[in-house]
């Protein structure tokens, strides 16, 4: 990977060198469609230059490449946004290079080694912090920000896509987060008559629950206050670091924890796991939460899931698709005395090659992608919460968002929240966590042998880091 990464440098200076800039393109909207809002004047006029005609026409016949992954309803809304482009500028050819989400990341990283990548990417959010540094490899959007207007994010939101050395590298698609959607009918079973709001009734609750629960090492027919994924436990953990410390789990390049919160991190799993509050490992058969039958008759009080799929997973409710009366939202609870968390990360984002021989075209069409209300329309929902000013207000006026996707897109702003650092969702970082929560669930280790762990090979890693 060192190699790579130092070949990745090497290769993007020497081919964004010799980049040519295009004339830049007048920033008037896109035409075909109605812009909800105007893309912001960087001329000091007051008003949106005006070509009297399509300024991407400027520039001749050009074909824009753009790469993402995604399953079939995604490829037909994105088929659909390129088409539509195209029908209002003939001129430009929109090719799309696209594949399931497995092996992606390996796909993209050979691209961007051999300088074959799109002009325009879809990327997940520690990309633009890992690949190639990030600066090496993706254009600064701010040198194009007179094209794609960078107001239409807040400055938080622009924050994650920005590198070590201030470059935008990206724009945001959305704000994504883990929160508890609760079963209100298996609650009112229980003779519960409301929710756990702390960490302590969470465990209390659970326990009565699970009074009546099998052996811990395969599911049968228990019962769960939260069905949690293995797959998720890491989110949960970071989750447990944030109520205890206030701090995300890495802050700058060092650890926001101690000894002592691992420790306690990891007894709590213990608790939770022998407890039946959620399942263990062994338990878990890896069946999709939405299809999984825990989920489907009504054992699990609660799912833990984005807020992006809330709607996959509300198909699968017992009551039939979920509202806001029967399905209830909530953040993973602190203990007494403190809020509850949901940490948050960028959905998804998409930034423009250092290599493109297209830097403006590119941005125009990024632009008209979040600003122009057909293009919004025809994407819909299928890439999660948008976040740019103008496809919020669409997606929500056209209906595009309802129900408790709203409800958590809400409060996604309201609640105590903290950024999850790149460095969490770096798979050098991610793959020893994994191993480690493996070992303590099936019993081979202790918290204290957990947390000692968890330190000494995170800290590798970021000692790795600061030798490259």
């Amino acid at each position: 990977m060192k190699k790579l990464t130092l070949f990745l440098i090497a290769t993007m200076l020497f081919l964004a060198a010799c980049t040519t800039a295009d004339t830049p393109i007048a920033t008037t909207p896109a035409g075909g469609g109605t812009t909800a809002t105007a893309p912001a004047d960087t001329a000091g006029t007051g008003d949106v230059v005006d070509t009297g005609g399509h300024p991407i026409l400027d520039a001749g016949n050009i074909t824009l490449s753009f790469s993402w992954w995604g399953n079939d309803a995604r490829a037909d809304a994105m088929e659909a946004s390129f088409r539509l482009f195209e029908s209002y500028y003939p001129n430009v050819t929109i090719v799309s290079n696209t594949g399931p989400w497995d092996g992606w990341q390996q796909a993209i990283l050979v691209n961007l080694s051999a300088g074959t990548e799109a002009d325009i990417l879809q990327v997940n959010y520690p990309w633009v912090h890992n690949f190639g540094q990030g600066s090496n490899v993706f254009l600064d959007l701010d040198t194009v920000s007179h094209i794609l207007d960078l107001s239409e994010w807040s400055e938080e939101m622009l924050n994650f896509m920005r590198t070590a050395d201030g470059q935008l590298s990206a724009v945001p698609h959305g704000m994504n987060g883990h929160f508890l959607m609760y079963n209100r009918a298996a609650i009112n079973e229980l003779g519960l008559d409301r929710f756990p709001e702390t960490l302590e009734e969470f465990i209390e609750f659970g326990r009565e629950l699970a009074a009546d629960n099998v052996a811990l090492d395969f599911a049968g027919e228990n019962r769960y206050l939260a069905f949690i994924a293995a797959e998720v436990l890491d989110n949960i953990l970071h989750n447990i670091i944030f109520n205890a410390t206030g701090n995300t789990f890495f802050v700058g390049n060092e650890l926001g924890f101690t000894f002592e919160d691992a420790v306690n991190a990891y007894e709590l799993f213990v608790t939770m796991w022998e407890y039946n509050l959620i399942p263990t490992i062994q338990q878990d058969e890896g069946i999709p939460i939405q299809h999984n039958p825990a989920w489907l008759d009504g054992r699990a009080l609660s799912a833990f899931i984005w807020v992006s799929t809330f709607f996959v997973v509300e198909d699968g409710y017992e009551g039939g698709p979920g509202t806001v009366d029967d399905l209830y939202v909530a953040v993973w609870p602190g203990p007494a005395g403190t809020p509850g968390v949901v940490l948050q990360r960028p959905t998804m984002g998409h930034a423009i090659s250092a290599n493109t021989q297209h830097p403006e075209a590119a941005a125009y069409f990024l632009n008209w992608f979040y600003t122009n209300e057909d293009a919004i329309s025809a994407i819909g929902s299928v890439l999660g919460l948008p976040g740019a000013n103008t496809a919020s207000i669409v997606a929500e006026r056209e209906g595009l968002i309802s129900g408790n996707t709203l409800v958590g897109a809400e409060m996604l702003q309201n609640v105590r929240s903290g950024p999850i650092h790149h460095f969490f969702e770096d798979e050098n970082f991610r793959q020893p966590r994994h191993i480690i929560m493996e070992q303590l669930a099936l019993g081979i280790i202790t918290a204290t042998e957990a947390a000692q762990l968890l330190l000494d090979s995170q800290n590798e890693q970021l000692a790795n880091i600061a030798n490259n």
